[in-house]
């Protein structure tokens, strides 16, 4: 069973967070982290912005973009390939399980037929072999597959799926989505278990697992079953076409992200490193 221990972040003996440039007073609270963890957290002038087609300038506090980037360049190029940004791409994950491909396959069927077309309804299914484990409905069918990944890790499979629910604009052509990420862990879902209002993001980072959380408005991380609250009130995540580039770049032991706590925008990066 996956254990979680909940870090208080008043406590005095707790690790500072390791801010290389420009920490308000607001991100000064102390936090407990794991010895082999770090997070770095810059304060920018104001939001970051897109520049061409999928590039991002942002101003910090202290220094340059460029500093602040030359830090971990080399592990922020350890990029994983991301397949699920459209769904025709990759309809499936797959993993290795007790020494058996354990697979996840997203799926559509007919929800309902009007003037305007069909429309669709997605769900996920986990199988092994010919048994299926686990089947999880995903809401109205995106561009974005609902499908975000399978993992496997210590004979646990872990499953990331998006919740979608259409909402229509003025006109009939403006089509918008809720979009809720929702974390499995061997059929059990994270946000229900431990009452979260999202998780997303999940990645293996050396080897154990790590996702983002939002419980009561605020954002924190977990990282191999121990919460850390960073306190976020808005994460940029699960955005398409010119806006996925303000999503979480994750690479094979770190993840770079932007984040907004209160007026204040940060670039923030959190990993292993050396």
């Amino acid at each position: 069973m996956y254990r979680f221990v909940k870090y208080s972040i008043w406590s005095a003996i707790a690790l500072a967070c390791l801010c290389l440039g420009g920490c308000d007073s607001s991100s000064k609270k102390p936090l407990i982290l794991p010895p082999e963890l770090s997070t770095n957290e810059f304060v920018l002038r104001d939001k970051p912005h897109i520049i061409g087609e999928a590039s991002i300038s942002f101003l910090p506090v202290e220094g340059t973009q460029k500093e602040v980037l030359s830090k971990h360049q080399d592990e922020r190029n350890k990029l994983l390939p991301d397949t699920s940004t459209y769904k025709n791409f990759h309809p499936g994950y797959s993993a290795l399980l007790n020494g058996q491909d354990i697979v996840a396959t997203y799926y559509e069927t007919p929800s309902i037929t009007t003037a305007m077309g069909t429309f669709y309804k997605g769900y996920v299914e986990v199988s092994q072999e010919e048994k299926v484990l686990y089947t999880i409905q995903t809401g109205d069918s995106t561009p974005a597959s609902s499908l975000r990944g399978l993992w496997t890790y210590d004979n646990h499979w872990v499953l990331e799926v998006v919740h979608a629910a259409e909402k229509k604009g003025l006109f009939q052509s403006e089509t918008d989505f809720d979009l809720v990420g929702d974390v499995i862990l061997d059929g059990i879902s994270l946000n229900q278990q431990q009452k979260y209002q999202e998780t997303f993001g999940f990645q293996l980072m050396n080897g154990k697992p790590f996702f983002f959380f939002k419980r009561l408005g605020h954002i924190g991380i977990s990282y191999n079953g121990k919460e850390i609250p960073l306190e976020y009130t808005q994460l940029p995540h699960y955005l398409c076409c010119s806006g996925a580039a303000f999503n979480p770049k994750i690479a094979e032991n770190m993840v770079s992200f932007f984040a907004q706590r209160n007026e204040t925008w940060y670039y923030v990066e959190i990993g292993i490193f050396e």
